[in-house]
């Protein structure tokens, strides 16, 4: 059984399908990289993984589990199962008035507040807010020192007091993974993460995700750079109109069998 297995997923906005029936399978520790033209589906595919978006069918599958299915899930059911995916976005998303760590501490901040209050709960009401205060504490200083750790692999932890305005786009780009990566999730999806980067930068972030490749990282990759493409995907699939045309190995970017994918990649040489 794959990691991870999505079936017949189907979605559609305003009477159009932006997702036609998709299958895909990925194993542990592998990467998948997604290319197409934009509207192709590639995006809504990642925010419907981490639940920023509802599906119409199909079922998604993680580790032997069902995480949605034709069930309506309830709002804590959605916090804990997003859970599984970390998304960074193309645009970095941070908080222009919170230092690195801070930005990276806000949703560990969210998830161990939410956490925390349903352990405390069984407690008598007069004992839970010290209870709380106590646990969060404890646990935020946990986070803390994992997130410096995580920041020191990424060449960040100089950066820890710096502001967005004064990073670089590479650095805001790490920064962002680190954010990710910092929730622990079991598969680390990435949003055009190279599109907005010059080429110095594109290849530093290019190596930052080989780094966790080797390191056993489970990752899906939207992208539009083909030879970032062929330097981290185990397995590629070239959608279109929400379908998907071709799929395999790296090598079909350059043996492609379909006309569809040709046309695509000689699209994107000139």
């Amino acid at each position: 059984m794959a990691f991870l297995e999505i079936s017949h997923l189907t979605k559609s906005f305003g009477g159009k399908k932006v997702l036609d029936g998709i299958d895909i399978t990925l194993e542990e520790g592998k990467t998948l990289c997604l290319i197409g033209n934009s509207g192709s589906g590639k995006t809504t595919l990642l925010r419907i993984l981490d639940f920023l978006e509802k599906k119409d069918g199909g079922v998604i599958t993680l580790d032997g589990k069902t995480l949605s299915g034709n069930e309506k899930l309830a709002a804590s059911e959605i916090a804990e199962r997003r859970k599984n995916f970390g998304l960074v976005f193309q645009s970095y998303n941070l908080f222009p008035q919170y230092t690195v760590l801070e930005n990276i501490l806000l949703p560990l901040k969210i998830q161990l507040k939410r956490e925390i209050k349903e352990e405390t709960r069984i407690l008598p009401w007069r004992e839970r807010g010290q209870a709380f205060q106590r646990e969060y504490a404890s646990k935020l200083r946990e986070k803390e020192a994992v997130v410096e750790g995580i920041l020191g692999k990424m060449n960040l932890l100089a950066k820890k007091g710096s502001y967005p305005y004064s990073l670089s786009g590479g650095e805001a780009q790490r920064t962002a993974i680190v954010r990710a990566l910092a929730l622990q999730p079991k598969i680390l999806c990435f949003d055009e993460p190279t599109s907005a980067l010059d080429p110095r930068l594109k290849s530093e972030i290019a190596e930052t995700i080989l780094a966790l490749k080797k390191g056993g990282t489970t990752m899906i990759v939207v992208t539009h750079e083909m030879a970032f493409a062929l330097k981290v995907a185990d397995a590629v699939i070239y959608m279109e109109d929400g379908k998907e045309i071709e799929s395999g190995d790296a090598s079909i970017l350059l043996h492609p069998k379909t006309q569809e994918l040709k046309d695509f990649l000689s699209g994107e040489a000139e």
